[in-house]
């Protein structure tokens, strides 16, 4: 099956060039350092590289954050984040079929109206990789449910570098 995926005829990033995506997820912290959980919106585009590769642009013009330290109890509400990302991409499936399989990673600048993490900075780098089942609602239109690990630290600019990871579920609807 994964043989069949792979050798299969190309799935080319420019037949789904934009995307609108919607993510939610939660940091897993130890419990004397709290909860953080994060939601937001973005929207996407792809090039394509060749084949089954693609390069993309992603842009988070709203992410919302919420963070309870340990130390100060009261939940932060509202913390308000811009993102963008880059993600590199493989997708996996034949080109007109039912379902595909897209695996991708990203890196890219955030920045934040508070710092983030509590103790961070308000700019930093955001990570994310993780898997997408593409599904295809129409020949122009495709549904994506995924997964993607997402980090933010501020890659040593200030130390400390304390950063918050994420188990993010994502939403996208993909369309040419």
């Amino acid at each position: 099956m994964v043989a069949a995926l792979l050798v299969s005829g190309p799935s080319r990033a420019e037949d789904v060039p934009w995307r609108l995506l919607i993510l939610y997820g939660q940091a897993f912290l130890p419990p004397d350092q709290g909860f953080a959980e994060v939601g937001g919106l973005g929207a996407g585009r792809d090039f394509n590289l060749g084949g089954r590769w693609g390069l993309g642009v992603e842009v988070f013009p709203l992410l919302r954050f919420n963070e309870t330290a340990s130390f100060s109890p009261r939940r932060r509400l509202g913390t308000t984040a811009f993102a963008a990302g880059f993600p590199l991409s493989f997708t996996a499936g034949p080109r007109e079929a039912q379902w595909a399989v897209r695996i991708e990673g990203s890196i890219g600048p955030f920045w934040s109206g508070d710092p983030v993490p509590v103790h961070g900075t308000r700019w930093n780098f955001i990570d994310e990789v993780g898997p997408r089942l593409l599904l295809r609602l129409s020949s122009g239109l495709r549904l994506g449910v995924g997964y993607r690990f997402l980090h933010i630290s501020n890659g040593n600019i200030r130390r400390p570098n304390p950063g918050l990871s994420f188990h993010t579920v994502v939403l996208t609807l993909e369309g040419r």
